[in-house]
Parts: structure tokens; sequence; C-alpha cells
């Protein structure tokens, strides 16, 4: 277990670095979150550059990495907040997929994936199947989820729902549902409320997961989600702290810089041990994913537990860094503090991460 970058993976990050800062401005990101930009035009760019691939086998046309290179490009894309479908279906649609008996089925939606014409985020909630009295049609679904990740962008959701057999995950078209984009405290962000009535699921919807049990994927599919969540927040966090330290070199009282109070020092010393912390749990927890290492499920909760405590404390150092100036729309500050209480909340908080971490050992 390599716990420092290979060449190639310093590599990768410099170039999301670059590639982000051109391509996702805080002006892009601002015009998202007031409805005058389309988050779209950042997917077709991620599409171009092959970053859905990630997890994908080369034999499929994919790159062939790992949750390492997972977390390398979703902590910089946390650095920029990114918008758009990257998030949900690299960690919850592509590792559903890999998971499928079939392998044409496959490799088919995988080519999808890659081409960008299909994006998926996982659906729970009280979601009913019956099946069809038609024979060319498959199931129909009654229900509501909420807080649907990206469910208002993606193509599709993978819904487990009440009545189909454990071995089959059903991959249901966007348009075959009710879906409506939620009020978020982060406009950058989309949630979504999915509901079914009565909609039709053909068939061919229903993705055969091998010899494994739905729920037994899912559940992996839930950890993926929260550690891709936990490495997107990390690299927030990162860039709050870069934005106050520098804000501390520039304002000045008393004509002093006021990173030079020492009650400022103290509060930017605590928020870089809280980063690094963080940052150390996170890309532990990508090499026990990567390495299928059998304290992965204990390492995810801890990433995400860490992050958890690691935006609080940075978004109210910021804050208070930043003082009257942090409150306002104008300064971007609060779109970072935005995004880092809906990823706290999104695939558990800090709390009940660490109360899973505390049943895992048995306390």
């Amino acid at each position: 277990m390599d716990l420092e970058y290979s060449d190639d993976q310093t590599a990768l990050r410099d170039s999301a670095r670059d590639v982000l800062a051109a391509e996702s401005p805080i002006r892009f990101v601002r015009g998202v979150a007031e409805g005058t930009a389309d988050a779209g035009d950042l997917w077709r760019t991620l599409v171009e550059l092959g970053w859905p691939a990630l997890l994908v086998p080369e034999a499929t046309g994919g790159l062939g990495l790992s949750y390492v290179e997972v977390a390398i490009v979703l902590e910089e894309m946390g650095r920029v907040l990114a918008p758009g479908p990257f998030l949900p279906t690299v960690t919850q649609l592509v590792p559903a997929l890999l998971r499928m008996d079939d392998p044409v089925s496959r490799d088919r939606l995988l080519e999808r994936v890659l081409e960008g014409s299909l994006t998926g985020a996982q659906v729970e909630g009280d979601v009913r199947a019956e099946r069809s009295t038609e024979p060319a049609q498959g199931w129909v679904l009654n229900g509501t989820a909420h807080n649907v990740l990206c469910g208002a962008e993606v193509t599709h959701h993978l819904v487990h729902a009440e009545g189909v057999p454990d071995s089959l995950l059903l991959l249901v078209p966007a348009e075959a549902a009710d879906v409506t984009s939620l009020d978020a405290l982060d406009p950058t962000r989309s949630l979504a409320q999915v509901g079914y009535a009565d909609a039709v699921v053909p068939a061919e919807s229903a993705l055969a997961i091998g010899t494994e049990t739905v729920s037994a994927v899912l559940g992996e599919v839930e950890s993926t989600a929260a550690f891709g969540l936990a490495a997107e927040c990390l690299g927030t966090c990162e860039q709050m702290f870069e934005m106050t330290l520098q804000y501390a070199k520039e304002r000045e009282q008393f004509d002093r810089p006021i990173g030079s109070f020492q009650a400022v020092k103290h509060k930017l010393a605590d928020m870089l041990v809280a980063c690094e912390r963080a940052n150390a749990l996170v890309y532990f927890a990508a090499l026990t994913l990567a390495e299928g290492d059998e304290r992965k499920e204990m390492a995810v909760h801890m990433a995400k537990a860490a992050v958890g405590d690691c935006q609080r404390l940075v978004m109210k150092e910021s804050l208070q860094i930043h003082g009257g100036i942090g409150y306002t729309w104008e300064h971007d500050l609060h779109l970072f503090m935005r995004r880092v209480k809906t990823s706290e909340a999104l695939f558990g908080n800090s709390r009940e991460h660490k109360r899973k971490v505390a049943e895992l050992l048995s306390l």
C-alpha cells in the first residue's frame, strides 16, 4: 500500500487542477447557481477528457485506474465547486454496472457512460414494483424518493424497488419519473425528488447482478458514494483554507496583516491540521477500496466522519477570519460554505459515520 503519489498520479492531479481552473472558474459556478450557465457544458468537457472512464477496465475502452485516481479528480473538483453529474455517475452508476452478471450488456452500458450519453444516480426511498401485465413490459413502479443527488440532471436512476427479486437492479430512464428539483442550500449542486406513478419500466432495464444480492451491491455503492463525497468535500475545505490564509495575509488592521495576530495564527493552524487529518483518512480509504482491503468499510466511515469534522471547523473559522465581507453574496466564500454543509448531510453526517465505526469496533 503506497501512501505517496506516483508520477502518473501527480501528473493527473496537476492536469486536473489546470483543466478545472479553466473550465470551471468561479464565474461559471456562479452562473450555474444563478441559472445563467449550464452545468452540462462542463460534463461534456469531462467526457472528452475521459474522466468518466476512470474505473472502467481498459478492455472496455476505459482508463482502468483505481479509487485513488477517483479521489484525486474529485478533490480537485471540490476545490472549484464543479457542478454536474460526475460524482454520482462515477461513484454510484459505474460501480453498480461493473457488478453486472452479463458482460455483453455491461460493456454496452459502460460504453454509453464513456460516450457521455448515460449518467446515473442511486434512488433510495419507498418505491414498489409489480410485474407488468404486458409481456413486452417488465415492471410498473410507484413511490417516491427524496434528495437524489443530481436526480434532475442524470439520464437514468438506479432503483432497487420492493417487489423486484434481489438479483435484479432497475436502471430506469429519468423520463419515466416525475422529477422535481429541490430548493437546496447549495445552488451549485442539484438535489431532486423522484416520484413514480404507475411508471412502466421495460424488461431490459433490469440488470442482473451475478451471484451477489442487490442489497449487498447497493451497500457497497453507498460506501463508494460516501467516499467520493468525502474526497470532493476535502478539496472544498482545502480551498476554503487557502482562500482564508490569503485573505489573512492581505487584510490589514492597525497597520498590520491580520494573519500576524496570534489568535488568527491559531485558527489557521487548526484549519490546516483538520485538512491534513481528513486528507490522510480520505486517501487511506481510497487505497483500501482500490486494493479490496478488508478494512475498506471502516476506512470509508472514518474518512466521511473526519471530513465532516473538518468542514465544520474550516467553515466556522473561515467566516470568522473573513469577518463582515464573508457574509455577502458578492464574496465567493458563501458558495463554498453552502457546498460543505450539504456535503456533510448527504450519505450520512459525521455523527452517523462515527456511530458506524463504533459498531464495527463493538463499542
